[in-house]
């Protein structure tokens, strides 16, 4: 498969996940990093600001840490505000995952590529958001005409989760949903130098648009 026509299929699926109906957005995390894992005990540290439909604000920090030549794994958390409801909700998020390269351009494929399972919880007063998931996440490298490295990547992901809406605080008076839902992010990371890099995506999930950008550091 050809890179045009793989962004021909990526935006046919991004359309059809644009169409389906929510009252807030199923994740806040977004991906983050490429399908390029960690080297082994190699840290990243990150900082972000996300902006999403029905919600005003996402900051968040991210922690990840290599394993081995093909497995890190990492923790998000930050703080949000969204329109919940009648109300403005401010709230805490935290996840974690762990990711898996099965492919590794490197080391002679055409691209990489890994899979990936996390876990997420966003919780406000009377909003309280649990979520499993599994992904697979695909990036390739660009070389500019400055010898900067651009790598495009995209994240479809699947969630099983469960959230639950309080009325009035009153967790036995309100309403839960549980259901599978699909995610795709679309993003791309802008290296500065040989350890630090701004990284941008595009966030599609339920009928919701998100945006989040921030800056990775690798010690």
């Amino acid at each position: 498969m050809n890179v045009m026509t793989l962004l021909r299929r990526l935006s046919i699926i991004a359309m059809l996940l644009f169409a389906l109906p929510s009252e807030v957005p199923a994740q806040f995390i977004g991906q983050l990093t490429t399908a390029e894992n960690l080297q082994p005990k190699r840290r990243l540290f990150g900082g972000y600001l996300g902006f999403y439909e029905k919600v005003t604000i996402v900051a968040m920090t991210q922690y990840r840490y290599g394993f081995t030549n093909f497995l890190d794994g990492g923790f998000q958390f930050g703080g949000f505000s969204a329109d919940i409801g009648e109300e403005d909700e401010a709230g805490i998020v935290f996840g974690g995952n762990i990711k898996y390269r099965i492919l590794n351009a490197a080391a002679g494929d055409q691209f990489d590529l890994s899979s990936g399972i996390g876990l997420e919880t966003a919780q406000a007063s009377n909003y309280h958001l649990y979520s499993l998931s599994g992904s697979i996440i695909g990036s390739f490298r660009l070389q500019s005409s400055s010898g900067k490295l651009i790598t495009p990547y995209s994240r479809m992901a699947f969630h099983v989760q469960n959230t639950h809406w309080d009325q009035h605080g009153l967790h036995e008076k309100g309403t839960s949903d549980s259901d599978f839902d699909l995610g795709l992010n679309l993003g791309a990371q802008f290296s500065l130098n040989n350890n630090s890099s701004i990284i941008a995506e595009l966030q599609l999930e339920n009928g919701f648009f998100g945006f989040i950008a921030g800056i990775n550091y690798i010690k």
